[in-house]
C-alpha cells in the first residue's frame, strides 16, 4: 500500500532523515517510535508533502507521490493530524470538522461523514457548537483527529496524539485510535509513549537520529528484554 524507500530529508541543508525505508500495509497500525529529534515528525511531513525529500521515494499503490503537492496527497487518501492540533480556536467544533471535508461539496456526503466521526467521538457531538478554543487539551485532540477523518482517509497519520494530555485522556485516546482501526482505516502513528503505541500496533519501527535501527511486530518488541532495555526504557 504505502512504501517509503530510502528517504533523505534535510532542514536547511542539515540532514534529518538518512535513507529511511518503511512500509505500511492495508488495515495495519504501524508505529514509528523514538526519542525527540529522531526525525519522526519529519518523516510524516515528507509523506504528506509538507517537506520535499532530497532523495528516495514515497510510493502509494505502486505509484510515486513524493512530487505531489500536499493537497494532492490528501486527495490520494493520505491525511496527517499534526502535533499540536492546530485547530481554529474561534470557530465551533462542527466548523473545524467541516474544514476536513473542504474538498467535498455534496451536503449529504458531509452529513454522513459527520455522523460517522460523531459515533467515534460522542463527546464532541454533545458540544458541536462550542468554540474549539474553549475545549480541554484532550477534547481538542479528539476534534483534530475527527477533522482528519472527515476527509475519509485511506491512511491516517497521527503525530504525537497523546502529547500534553492527562493520563486518563491518554488511555481514552488510544482506545479511540483502536476504534478507528476497526473501521478499516490504516494508521501510521508517531508516538513517544512507546509502550502504549506498541501494544496498539501490528508492527513498529524504531527511528534513531534519522535512521531506522529496528523493526518488527509490536508484540515482539514488548516481549524482547533487549529491546525493552535498550530502546523502551522498561
Amino acid at each position: 500500500m504505502l512504501e517509503i524507500k530510502d528517504l533523505v530529508v534535510s532542514y536547511g541543508g542539515v540532514p534529518a532523515l538518512f535513507g529511511v525505508s518503511i512500509n505500511v500495509n492495508d488495515g495495519e497500525v504501524v508505529s514509528v517510535v523514538g526519542s525527540n529529534g529522531a526525525g519522526k515528525s519529519t518523516l510524516l511531513k515528507a509523506i504528506s508533502g509538507l517537506m520535499k525529500p532530497e532523495g528516495g521515494e514515497v510510493v502509494l499503490d505502486g505509484k510515486s507521490i513524493h512530487n505531489l503537492k500536499a493537497h494532492e496527497i490528501v486527495k490520494q487518501g493520505i491525511v496527517m493530524v499534526p502535533e499540536g492540533r492546530h485547530l481554529f480556536g474561534q470557530m465551533s467544533i462542527v466548523q473545524n470538522l467541516m474544514m476536513g471535508a473542504y474538498q467535498v461539496t455534496d451536503k449529504k456526503v458531509n452529513a454522513d461523514r459527520l455522523e460517522k466521526v460523531y459515533s467515534i467521538f460522542p463527546r464532541i457531538k454533545e458540544r458541536e457548537k462550542q468554540l474549539a478554543g474553549t475545549l480541554s487539551g484532550g477534547e481538542q485532540q479528539m476534534v483534530a483527529i475527527a477533522r482528519g477523518l472527515m476527509s475519509e482517509p485511506r491512511i491516517l497519520m497521527l503525530d504525537e496524539p497523546s502529547l500534553g494530555l492527562a493520563p486518563i485522556m491518554v488511555k481514552e485516546m488510544f482506545r479511540m485510535i483502536k476504534d478507528i482501526k476497526q473501521t478499516g482505516v490504516t494508521i501510521l502513528l508517531v508516538e513517544q509513549r512507546l509502550k502504549d503505541a506498541l501494544i496498539l500496533s501490528d508492527r513498529a519501527y524504531v527511528l534513531q537520529t534519522g535512521k531506522i535501527v529496528m523493526e518488527g511486530k509490536g508484540e515482539e518488541f514488548m516481549n524482547s528484554p533487549e529491546v525493552r532495555q535498550a530502546y523502551l526504557g522498561l
